[in-house]
């Protein structure tokens, strides 16, 4: 539609911008104009390609303006102007349309939901390696649909998504009791240099308190250097 608007003006422009029409056309070319810029306008509220026209709308009308008052249009420049926006403009987005891509997404937030987050970049490389993917635009879209989800699913439930692994999982966690507590005191560890510190500080006799020495790792002084490697000097 903007596309035969836009010819139907730059044509009517080069035939109106003459000596004898030229009042007329100082008239109907603006209007010609506001024409197709509210009906762009009124698009936008629809559809996001309104949204793209009406830019292209805009571009035209001040590409058409900053030219002396319409004594001549450059057709062959101008065409390949709107062509050129729009071929732009009606390039495809990056859209899931297919049951491939969602239920591999899905599947993929089923068994690795604790690994994966809210980026797109760390998602494509979980997708990459835990599973066998095609093609790099397929895994982008893999990863880029489970990415959706995943903020989804961070403002409640989400159809067809089973998070019975994600509570086993919670449980497992939540009831998980270790054979040694963390804040066991009976017996603890402390190097020679520590033993010194808490004697100068009067706590030598600490109930359950052991000096340990520490050993260090053997150092070889006959040590050769690595074949790939040039001696130092």
């Amino acid at each position: 539609m903007l596309y035969a608007l836009g010819i139907f003006h730059i044509r009517l422009s080069n035939i109106l911008s003459t000596k004898p029409n030229r009042q007329f056309y100082d008239r109907i070319g603006p209007i010609v104009l506001c024409i197709v810029l509210f009906g762009a306008y009124l698009l936008s509220f629809y559809t996001a390609a309104g949204l793209r026209e009406l830019r292209i709308v805009m571009h035209l009308w001040m590409n058409h303006s900053e030219k002396q008052p319409f004594d001549y249009v450059d057709e062959d420049s101008d065409l390949r102007i709107l062509e050129g926006l729009l071929r732009a403009s009606n390039y495809p987005l990056g859209r899931v349309r297919t049951k491939t891509v969602k239920r591999a997404s899905k599947v993929l937030i089923e068994k690795y939901y604790p690994r994966l987050t809210l980026d797109f970049q760390t998602n494509k490389k979980i997708a990459s390696e835990v599973a066998i993917i095609p093609s790099k635009r397929l895994r982008n879209k893999i990863a880029g649909f489970t990415t959706h989800l995943m903020k989804r699913i961070q403002r409640g439930p989400v159809r067809g998504i089973s998070f019975k692994l994600q509570e086993e999982e919670r449980e497992r966690k939540d009831n998980y009791i270790p054979e040694f507590s963390a804040l066991d005191t009976s017996a603890i560890e402390i190097d020679i240099e520590t033993q010194n510190l808490l004697k100068s500080l009067n706590f030598e006799d600490l109930a359950g308190v052991t000096a340990v020495e520490v050993k260090q790792a053997p150092v070889d002084a006959q040590r050769k250097p690595r074949g790939d490697r040039k001696e130092r000097t």
